[in-house]
């Protein structure tokens, strides 16, 4: 059913949820960003014309769907304006917010409202993923997914790493108990702001049972990321998300030798139904996540939860050792200037 959807904030992320917006047949119907000659205005001059001069123009128009598009400072105040002006409908673009006190006040404010707030983490939605936590891990062939590892370089654990951190909990199904990091500098001013300071660096992830993940984001690295999911029987190797993935497994006949066995004979398999959408489709399917009324793909809880791997990575560093998840009460009004 078509529906009608507002945007607030044009930048590069906002312009590619005007894509999807009509790449799904809705109806956009307003436009607010502060900067007038904001990333979509300037690629799309006739944007400028459902552009409206404030919040309150913006809301006039009675979207049944917002998108909140702009950098994680401004995310709480504009869910709430939305929330005030009757919406229940949002797509939250990540980071949620700028700490995880002020994730968990959004998630209540959608509580007490009755709205539904999707986060884009889109990842979620990649039928390849979702393949691999419900049909590969535990299978036969590979075994229990037991250790993630993501390299991806430059890029902010806030801005981009959040991706990473909640594709962990994702696969695994779970929550860390525990997280282990060490943050490295940035290279000049964040791109986004003066105000913004977003340093990557290495954080470990111990899940219960044994399991880790580790993503690398070191600010002195500039390379293509990549992604390694090793099972007890099997590697998935992902060099590029958008095309196939290496899929190598022990044959049957040396399955159940000891892990320790070296030299185990190997099959490569094709993956299985292997498909991966762009990021203007997964942009689409938060829309329709939003839009939906069944159980959410990935709601705003689930974005709690990263921000608090993520504040546990920044407290981690400054106090050089490992810290705890949940975090403390104290822990999370932690503040993180990521844009």
């Amino acid at each position: 059913m078509k529906k009608r959807i507002g945007i607030i904030g044009l930048g590069r992320m906002g312009f590619r949820h005007v894509e999807a917006v009509r790449n799904a047949g809705h109806e956009l119907v307003a436009l607010h960003d502060v900067y007038p000659d904001a990333f979509g205005f300037t690629q799309e001059p006739g944007l400028r014309a459902l552009a409206q001069p404030s919040l309150e123009a913006f809301f006039a128009a009675a979207p049944d769907l917002v998108v909140v598009a702009t950098t994680a400072p401004s995310h709480l105040p504009q869910v709430r304006a939305g929330l005030a002006h009757g919406v229940t409908r949002f797509v939250v673009e990540k980071p949620v917010t700028s700490n995880p006190a002020d994730a968990l006040a959004m998630q209540r404010a959608a509580q007490e409202a009755g709205a539904r707030i999707i986060v884009n983490h889109g990842r979620r939605y990649f039928k390849a993923y979702q393949s691999v936590r419900d049909g590969l891990s535990g299978s036969a062939r590979m075994g229990d997914l037991r250790m993630i590892a993501i390299t991806q370089g430059a890029g902010g654990l806030g801005c981009l790493g959040v991706h990473y951190l909640d594709l962990c909990n994702f696969l695994f199904k779970a929550k860390p108990t525990e997280v282990f990091a060490t943050l490295t500098t940035p290279d000049g001013a964040n791109p986004r702001g003066a105000e913004f300071n977003d340093p990557g660096g290495t954080a470990l992830l111990m899940y219960p049972g044994g399991r880790r993940g580790v993503v690398e984001m070191g600010d002195d690295v500039g390379v293509l990321g990549q992604i390694e999911l090793r099972f007890e029987f099997g590697v998935i190797r992902i060099v590029d998300e958008s095309r196939p993935w290496t899929l190598m497994a022990r044959k049957a006949e040396v399955r159940e030798r000891p892990k320790s066995f070296y030299g185990a004979p190997m099959e490569e398999i094709p993956f299985p139904d292997f498909s991966i959408l762009s990021v203007i489709d997964a942009a689409a399917a938060a829309h329709a996540d939003a839009l939906a009324d069944g159980p959410a793909v990935s709601g705003v809880d689930i974005a709690v939860d990263g921000m608090q791997i993520l504040a546990a990575c920044h407290l981690s560093h400054a106090r050089g050792r490992p810290v705890a998840l949940p975090l403390a009460d104290a822990d999370m009004a932690i503040p993180l200037h990521i844009p």
